[in-house]
């Protein structure tokens, strides 16, 4: 396998194979040769995913077959760790030891991935709902959910990124994530019985409202 500068990590199926360091995404099964592992392992290999083709260390060459998530993108693209491979198919994500052929599912749902340096980690939008973050080991953190269907305008400022969270009725809200901790503030959803800074800042204000009603009523002849 020739070990070539990834132009692009983002296609659609049917794309020409990308050539990359010790992978490279296939255009679809081999149509000879040993049979592509499917991930997960009981997935029936009459079925097409996303497929892969792996170089181990020792030079010997394999494929996998990776089944589709509920819904997202499709990636190929180094973990942070050097070593692995991550693999997003349809949103399904797995990181993938090419030596060992061991792969785990770490998501179901991915929709965009962000790319931080200094260390190197990666921000993943699961679902829509929430996000997480990869480094070398592994997950980091992973947020609350903060929005009920859709993250959007996405900004990374230092440690910092914000965006929008959808809300119902079509409505969009402000939210941050601390990129060190994983730590959010505002959004668009809270979890039963959080008590976040914006749903105690929520309650003072409506204590403060019917406090001035109750006096006002007091207050009158």
């Amino acid at each position: 396998m020739s070990a070539h500068t990834l132009e692009s990590a983002h296609g659609t199926r049917g794309v020409p194979a990308l050539i990359m360091s010790n992978f490279r995404r296939l255009p679809g099964l081999p149509p000879y040769g040993p049979m592509a592992t499917p991930f997960p392992a009981s997935w029936h290999t009459g079925h097409e995913g996303l497929v892969v083709e792996f170089a181990s260390a020792n030079g010997a060459e394999w494929s996998g077959n990776f089944r589709e998530g509920h819904a997202g993108i499709d990636d190929v693209r180094k973990h942070p760790n050097g070593r692995n491979v991550l693999i997003t198919s349809r949103g399904a994500l797995w990181s993938v030891d090419p030596d060992t052929r061991v792969g785990e599912l770490l998501a179901n749902g991915v929709l965009n991935i962000w790319s931080l340096d200094g260390p190197n980690r990666l921000v993943f939008d699961d679902s829509g709902v929430l996000l997480f973050c990869l480094g070398s080991s592994g997950v980091l953190w992973r947020t609350q959910r903060f929005s009920w269907d859709g993250i959007e305008s996405v900004r990374i400022d230092g440690e910092t990124l914000t965006g929008e969270a959808w809300a119902p009725g079509g409505s969009w809200m402000p939210f941050s994530v601390n990129l060190d901790t994983g730590a959010v503030q505002g959004g668009s959803y809270s979890e039963p019985g959080a008590t976040s800074d914006r749903v105690r800042g929520w309650l003072a204000r409506v204590a403060q409202q019917s406090a001035s009603v109750v006096r006002k009523i007091v207050q009158r002849p």
